[in-house]
């Protein structure tokens, strides 16, 4: 059971402190609920039921974690399958997980494939596009909770490791980018 002021991610594709635990007004019966507001998204509340089992929701990873999934960024194999029907049901199954490393392996893959269209005057397909906007909200909002930096700051980090690996150094800063984090 999780506690006042934790930050967890939730499946819907979000960053979350639970603000208060308890039956809001609105429910009728004896149910508890976690109430829960963005942590980039004032304006965004959500209520999640405490013995919900369908709903997934867990903490945000630690510092350490986190280090250790960008380190390894460059080294993960992101293959992006070509039949779409079998893609956009890997990519939902992935998108529901909540799972740091399958979601660095989904923006991956489809990061390298958006340059290649790019490359070849093309776009990707707007299902693709989608998947990728909702892995970028779920896992960059936490990379930036988890370092305490901006959701921008953590999107160029984590796409510039995709692209040139994990030790080159950021040019606006000099430093290795999985220590990019820690300077603001």
């Amino acid at each position: 059971m999780y506690k006042v002021n934790d930050v967890v991610v939730h499946e819907n594709g979000g960053v979350y402190r639970i603000v208060s635990i308890g039956k809001p007004d609105f429910v009728k019966g004896q149910e508890e609920y976690y109430t829960m507001k963005s942590v980039w998204d004032d304006s965004s509340m959500i209520y999640v039921k405490i013995n919900n089992d369908k709903v997934y929701m867990r903490p945000v990873i630690s510092k350490a974690e986190a280090r250790s999934y960008l380190e390894k960024l460059s080294g993960i194999d992101a293959e992006y399958d070509t039949n779409n029907k079998e893609r956009e049901k890997k990519n939902r199954q992935i998108l529901k997980s909540c799972e740091v490393s399958q979601y660095l392996e989904l923006m991956k893959a489809i990061l390298l494939e958006q340059e290649k269209k790019k490359q070849g005057g093309k776009k990707l397909n707007c299902s693709d596009e989608k998947d990728l906007q909702r892995a970028e909200k779920m896992l960059i909002s936490e990379l930036a909770v988890v370092f305490n930096v901006t959701v921008e700051s953590a999107r160029k980090s984590v796409v510039e490791a995709v692209f040139t690996g994990p030790d080159v150094p950021v040019e606006e800063t000099g430093i290795c980018r999985t220590a990019y984090f820690f300077v603001k």
